[in-house]
């Protein structure tokens, strides 16, 4: 259908042309099958530029260091829908230090999270996070006593 409506223009270019390859009576097939190609090409970059180049907060690739309102580093590694974290207050001396796994959907991160013993506190819980965008997340609903609530790459 899309060589419909743009083959009488292939055809007329190629006429015009004193120089064209083209000619109207053999080649016109070749009109056609360059005018699908650049149909395929045009498409290929439209998708291209849906997945990369426009910039989307549901593809945002969460694997970095994250600094969190409750003073500490979170370290954060994304695999496909799958994420995982390790979170402290201090490296040398952490009053708590915590691991979390889930996943991403859409601009939602869902967790399980869990204090371990290189901290203080003992605690576990939920976690449900709000991505704002590819730098910043939020939490919506955390349970446990879950200190922190805005996430920021530095």
């Amino acid at each position: 259908m899309f060589f419909e409506l743009i083959g009488p223009f292939f055809t007329r270019l190629a006429v015009k042309k004193a120089n064209s390859p083209f000619t109207l009576s053999k080649d016109f097939k070749t009109i056609k099958e360059a005018a699908m190609k650049s149909t395929r090409s045009w498409t290929k970059f439209f998708v291209f530029s849906l997945l990369f180049l426009i910039p989307s907060v549901a593809f945002a690739d969460l694997t970095g260091r994250w600094n969190c309102n409750d003073g500490g580093q979170y370290y954060v590694r994304q695999l496909g829908k799958e994420v995982f974290w390790y979170g402290e207050k201090s490296a040398n001396n952490p009053s708590w230090s915590n691991v979390a796994s889930g996943y991403a959907d859409g601009n939602s991160i869902i967790l399980r999270w869990a204090d371990v013993p290189k901290g203080m506190h003992m605690q576990e819980g939920i976690l449900i996070l709000q991505i704002d965008n590819p730098n910043r997340f939020h939490s919506v609903k955390k349970t446990g006593g879950f200190g922190g609530s805005i996430w920021e790459r530095p």
